[in-house]
C-alpha cells in the first residue's frame, strides 16, 4: 500500500505538486489588501520589540503577535487585547506571543483587534486582523507565500458573502 503523502521510497513529497492557483488569485494585487495594513500607535517600552505577526489557520483561525524582550522582565509588563488584560503565551521554543482566546470565523477574518503592551510609562498598540497577515504575505516576493495571502483574502470574501460579516 502506498502512502500518498510520501514519495514511493518513503520520502516526503511536495504536497503542492500538481496544484494550480485559481485565476482569481492571480488577478489580485497587494493594493487590494491595503485596507488591512496594521495601525501602530505609541512607543514600545524599553527592551521590547515586535518579532512578527502570524496567522494560525487551524480549526480556530487566529492572529498571533510575537514579542521579543531584551533586558526586561515580560512579567513586569501589562498586555491587553481589545482593552482587556491578556496573558502572554509561550511556545515550546520560548517565543512569546499574544493571541485572542477564541478563534475567528472565516467571515470575520477582517475584524481588527488591538494588541497592546505597556510598562506603565510607554504603551504601544498594534491594530490588526487576520487579513493583516494576508496582506503581509501578498507583499512577499515569494510567489507561494504571496498566493497564500491572496487565497486567504478570497476565502474571507466568499465566507462573508455566504454568511454575512
Amino acid at each position: 500500500m502506498r502512502d500518498e503523502a510520501t514519495g514511493s521510497k518513503g520520502e516526503k513529497s511536495n504536497v503542492t505538486e500538481g496544484m494550480s492557483v485559481s485565476e482569481e488569485v492571480g488577478q489580485l494585487s497587494a493594493d487590494t489588501l491595503n485596507d488591512y495594513i496594521a495601525v501602530r500607535d505609541g512607543g514600545l517600552p524599553d527592551g521590547v520589540s515586535i518579532s512578527g505577526i502570524t496567522a494560525m489557520l487551524e480549526s480556530d483561525n487566529t492572529l498571533r503577535l510575537y514579542y521579543g524582550f531584551t533586558g526586561v522582565d515580560p512579567d513586569k509588563l501589562t498586555f491587553e487585547i481589545d482593552g482587556d488584560k491578556a496573558v502572554l503565551r509561550r511556545r515550546d521554543d520560548g517565543m512569546r506571543y499574544l493571541a485572542p482566546g477564541a478563534g475567528v470565523y472565516a467571515n470575520h477574518l477582517q475584524d481588527v483587534h488591538e494588541y497592546s503592551v505597556s510598562d506603565g510609562t510607554n504603551t504601544y498598540t498594534i491594530t490588526a486582523s487576520v487579513l493583516t497577515y494576508a496582506m503581509a504575505c501578498v507583499r512577499k516576493s515569494d510567489e507561494k507565500t504571496s498566493d497564500l495571502g491572496k487565497a486567504l483574502y478570497l476565502y474571507n470574501q466568499v465566507a462573508a458573502a455566504a454568511f454575512g460579516e
